[in-house]
């Protein structure tokens, strides 16, 4: 954490917290948090309710051995309605998770795709920080 960008960002009118403060491990938990319980958030549910309602007509247009690039992937929730559905019908899955935030998230990831021996586990984890 860095206390003179938090500090600058507080003193700047308006006052803003530094986007990045939003991905480190406690930031990340009350993300999710938001993200889950908030009722004026709907897209995160919406999102996944569609996919798994629309999941097999989806798997229905991929061609076989499908890898999966997922850029943005926090806890990669919506993503193993995906991962799980590719694993019913391709014996491996390559899974690249690209992501900002690291630590819970790269540790519910990693215990994923050994639960499910996904090959090629790569995480790219914070390529840059933009200000």
């Amino acid at each position: 954490m860095n206390i003179d960008d938090l500090s600058r960002g507080l003193l700047s009118s308006p006052p803003f917290i530094p986007t990045w403060f939003r991905y480190d491990e406690t930031g990340s938990i009350l993300n999710d948090q938001c993200i889950n319980e908030n009722p004026y958030y709907y897209f995160h549910r919406e999102e996944k309710q569609l996919l798994m309602l629309n999941i097999k007509e989806l798997m229905g247009h991929l061609g076989e051995n499908v890898s999966v690039v997922d850029l943005g992937s926090g806890n990669a929730e919506k993503t193993r309605i995906v991962l799980n559905a590719l694993l019913e019908r391709q014996e491996t899955v390559h899974y690249v998770p690209v992501d900002i935030s690291g630590g819970m998230y790269l540790r519910d990831i990693h215990s994923f795709v050994k639960q499910n021996l996904l090959q090629e586990f790569l995480y790219v984890y914070r390529l840059c920080r933009c200000r």
